[in-house]
């Protein structure tokens, strides 16, 4: 160093050159990564969400297929862990390989083709038994992933009817609900671990122990191979040896290394498969939900369907039959038809089908047999005119009322966004909530639908011209707007 300290002092600046070209290099190659793993997520996200958001296939997957029960879960979290899995399979398997073919083609250049052909073998070999006793962690993950989604909608149906629960006093009947479908999660992953240490002792004997033994005969064996006679060890005290065996246990120690993380990889694989299996699956069902014959769609009927076309806002049913997605017959040859300016009562006991034949009405079911005539909206009518009715043309009130995140504007407009409100419409839909007597609301709401004490009046603000199901809008809106109410006892 004293001697010459100004090539030390250079030596020191091209090292710390050196190790910020090597930090900058390696976190550009991570930013790079993850920024495919991001878009490879937004890819899908968009690619499944507009889908199951569109032509009411949210509604057909959960009530009328019924095949997946866990659709948001998958939506959702599958999406999102499928883009890790991807990341941790590129940066834990491709490099991985690449760096195994390489330093096995060290090891064939300074031993001979022989060993490298032999460990190939052994790789091989290896990987098949690998596979062969690994569990099925793909269907494994479906099953928890099922599971872990009915124990969430546990905990969410319970915030959703806290107060229901709370009056009933039902806390001892849901937490044993609860703690079942917890038992069921827990008991999938004891079976999992269990599955999981059985492989891992074949999967270690694969990927360490035997790696280890291969090495040390390599080791070994090149001294005995390529060390020279006694004369010539004894002339250089062994040094050529040991240079070569130094050599050859780094190479293999890397060699290894890197084959011990590809037959890592088996098990993040399966659940990756599992992953992109529900994500598929999904994509399936819409596709299947979409077609024309499908018996969840419907604007698929397998009689004829007639859409009216003109202004005439008539609703009419001829022998037609209301059939649940369940297969169940509720009414057989039933014919009604209701005009503007009157109004039909339909009464009966709880699960006699009432519901039922609103829901064919508003074209969230489809009609199986008979006619149904109704008015439908130029952008929702398919090319045969059998398409969704608009919401002007027929109101659902639906039994589980929809409060909206936002303002009491947004909940009075909903689905449409209302932007800058303008003094004009201001008074518009001011003057709507004063014709069903709920006025007062716009004093009280504060983006928060809690201040709301009956929504109902709220919905039939909304009421516009429609066919209702709730009694509360032909009152508060009807008989000024002359709508025409289906009433439901």
């Amino acid at each position: 160093m004293r001697a010459d300290k100004a090539g030390f002092i250079v030596l020191v600046r091209r090292g710390v050159t050196a190790a910020v070209g090597q930090a900058i290099l390696a976190e550009s190659f991570l930013w790079v990564q993850r920024e495919a793993v991001l878009s490879f997520q937004s890819c899908v996200s968009r690619g499944i969400t507009p889908r199951y958001l569109s032509n009411g296939n949210f509604y057909r997957i959960y009530s009328l297929d019924g095949r997946i029960k866990d659709t948001a879960h998958r939506v959702v979290h599958d999406v999102k862990n499928v883009g890790f899995a991807l990341d941790h399979l590129y940066s834990g398997g491709v490099l991985p390989f690449f760096r195994m073919v390489w330093f096995t083609a060290r090891i064939g250049s300074f031993l001979g083709w022989r060993v490298p052909l032999a460990m190939i073998g052994y790789f091989v070999a290896a990987g098949v038994i690998v596979r062969l006793v690994m569990p099925d962690y793909t269907a494994l993950y479906k099953q928890i992933s099922t599971c872990s989604a009915r124990f969430t909608f546990c905990h969410t149906r319970i915030k959703t009817c806290a107060e229901s629960i709370a009056f009933f006093a039902g806390d001892e009947r849901e937490y044993e609900i609860t703690n079942q479908r917890f038992e069921e999660v827990m008991q999938l992953e004891w079976t999992r671990n269990w599955l999981t240490f059985k492989f891992r002792v074949i999967e270690d004997f694969f990927r360490a122990r035997m790696p280890e033994l291969i090495r040390w005969v390599m080791v070994f064996s090149y001294a005995r191979l390529f060390g020279g006679t006694d004369a010539e060890m004894l002339a250089d005290k062994g040094a050529k040896v040991n240079r070569g065996q130094t050599y050859l246990q780094t190479l293999c120690q890397q060699l290894f290394g890197c084959l011990g993380k590809l037959i890592g990889l088996a098990e993040p694989w399966a659940n990756m498969t599992g992953m992109l299996s529900n994500i598929s699956e999904v994509l399936e069902v819409i596709d299947e939900l979409e077609q024309p014959g499908s018996v969840a769609n419907p604007t698929s009927s397998t009689t004829a369907v007639t859409v009216q076309a003109s202004d005439d806002s008539v609703i009419a049913l001829k022998s037609a039959d209301i059939v649940t997605p369940g297969g169940n017959c509720v009414a057989q040859n039933l014919s009604l038809e209701l005009r503007p300016g009157r109004g039909i009562m339909v009464t009966g006991p709880n699960a006699v089908g009432k519901s039922s034949l609103v829901r064919v009405l508003g074209g969230l079911w489809p009609l199986h047999n008979g006619c149904l005539v109704r008015k439908a909206s130029n952008a929702a009518a398919g090319e045969d005119g059998a398409g969704l009715p608009s919401v002007r043309d027929i109101f659902f009130v639906p039994q589980r009322i929809h409060m909206v995140s936002g303002s009491l504007w947004d909940q009075i407009s909903y689905p449409d966004k209302i932007g800058v409100l303008e003094p004009t419409k201001q008074a518009e839909l001011q003057a709507v909530l004063d014709l069903v007597g709920v006025g007062y609301l716009i004093e009280r709401w504060k983006d928060d639908s809690s201040h709301v004490e009956d929504p109902e009046k709220v919905l039939a603000a909304i009421a516009h011209g429609t066919y209702c199901k709730c009694q509360v809008c032909q009152q508060a809106a009807g008989e000024q707007n002359g709508l025409s109410p289906l009433f439901m006892n």
